[in-house]
């Protein structure tokens, strides 16, 4: 069974997915979004952190905002802590399935044509198979974009290179009171989170969001249990996935474009997606629509790549760098580091210019402050 052409199809309705079907949508293209979800459970290791650049950028208020994140408190190997904070709203908690949900509804309130509930089986050309409601059908477009996260059936339909430095996330949800309700709470070491971190965010009132992610794909479960179990807290269903730390080689192919999660758009640092991927959409907006409008060939569509790779993907790779320095640290020297931390003008430093969406930011100005080397001085 056929359906009628688009001129784009958008498979993922995660938030990039949705925000770049609704952008291009608002410049009147014909937009087919296809979403394998029916409902809209959270994803498998979000822990629902947003800055409020990243909700501007979505275009929503505070509908899906559970609670405001000032401050946090970061927890070296061996258990010393510092304590960091600020006077504004640093992060959102969100409600996941509801700012996927929102966004949806946008997207379909600007004109998209939204399938829930199926899911991509083939690309071929500009042909699209779906299995929708128990049969299979083709529906063709000029563009296809794939929106469908680090196991992008879309870029393995159209033969993009893999991603192969990957981390593996877990996260359940347990009763928890926290110390302070606008806090995180962030954990290191190799016992805990091999060459990342584990954490703990306030959710909705006496729940909070647990999870870890790290590079020893096999042992994830393990990390995580022995993190509930040394706490205390018993968990819920346990959701993981993978969570890419390296951009694909390339974001187009022929008339294929990846974004967000499946073009691996994602900080190093922390492992989140959500900004880098709407940036992303206001560039591949651009692209796409002069592509369509102006008939262009689809060699013009590398040029949201590399507009993109000179934008956000410079803090993206700076990123990178600061995460293959940090995993060269074994958990004495983080000890260590933390310890020189604690000083109430670096602790101020770190508040006043840390920045979820570019870290590199608050590095550069640490080694630029005269008390962080003093700090560090073995003879203090």
């Amino acid at each position: 069974m056929g359906s009628k052409p688009y001129e784009v199809i958008v498979v993922g309705g995660g938030p990039i997915g949705s925000v770049l079907s609704r952008r291009l949508a608002q410049h009147g293209l014909r937009v087919l979004l296809v979403e394998r979800r029916s409902s809209f459970n959270p994803p498998f290791r979000c822990t629902g952190l947003i800055s409020p650049r990243c909700l501007k950028l979505s275009g929503l208020a505070k509908e899906a905002v559970l609670r405001e994140i000032r401050g946090g408190y970061i927890y070296a190997p061996n258990g010393y802590s510092i304590q960091v904070e600020s006077n504004i709203p640093k992060l959102y908690v969100i409600d996941r399935p509801r700012f996927d949900k929102l966004l949806i509804e946008r997207a379909a309130d600007t004109g998209v044509d939204v399938w829930l509930g199926c899911k991509v089986v083939r690309l071929e050309n500009n042909k699209v198979w779906v299995e929708r409601h128990g049969s299979y059908t083709t529906v063709t477009g000029r563009l296809i974009v794939g929106a469908d996260g680090a196991n992008s059936k879309v870029a393995s339909c159209a033969g993009f290179p893999p991603i192969h430095n990957v981390l593996i996330g877990l996260q359940t949800v347990v009763p928890y009171r926290p110390k302070k309700d606008d806090f995180v709470e962030i954990f290191l070491g190799r016992s805990i989170a091999p060459n990342f971190f584990a954490w703990i965010v306030p959710a909705e009132d006496g729940l909070a969001r647990v999870g870890l992610a790290t590079d020893r794909i096999g042992a994830g479960y393990h990390y995580l249990m022995n993190f509930l179990n040394t706490r205390n807290l018993q968990p819920q269903s346990i959701r993981s996935g993978l969570i890419p730390i390296e951009t694909r080689r390339r974001f187009v192919q022929g008339n294929v474009l990846l974004i967000g999660d499946a073009a691996g758009q994602v900080k190093p640092t922390s492992g989140g997606g959500i900004y880098p991927g709407l940036m992303a959409t206001k560039l591949a907006t651009k692209v796409i629509v002069r592509y369509i409008s102006e008939r262009l060939s689809e060699r013009y569509l590398t040029t949201y790549e590399r507009w993109w790779r000179s934008t956000i993907g410079s803090e993206l790779k700076r990123g990178s760098l600061l995460r293959k320095s940090l995993n060269l640290l074994d958990d004495n020297i983080l000890n260590y580091i933390l310890k020189v931390l604690d000083h109430p003008h670096i602790l101020r430093l770190i508040a006043d210019y840390g920045d979820v969406d570019y870290p590199s930011r608050v590095v550069q100005k640490l080694l630029q402050h005269p008390a962080v080397w003093l700090q560090s001085l073995p003879f203090r």
